[in-house]
């Protein structure tokens, strides 16, 4: 078994470092906070999102 397969999926973090950090772009100090909050709720949705369409995907193949 290979080990995360760096090669097929490193480029993963280089896309959504500059996509989150330009989330703060234009932000007040007091909407920092909240923009953190969002951000995160945001990679949960995404994350169980993604997990579930890869379940399924793999169940119907």
């Amino acid at each position: 078994m290979k080990n995360a397969e760096p090669e097929r999926y490193g480029w993963i973090g280089a896309v959504f470092l500059p996509v989150m950090a330009s989330a703060y772009i234009g932000l007040s100090s007091r909407q920092i906070p909240h923009a953190s909050v969002t951000t995160r709720i945001m990679q949960q949705i995404g994350g169980a999102f993604g997990a579930s369409l890869s379940l399924l995907f793999c169940r119907t193949s």
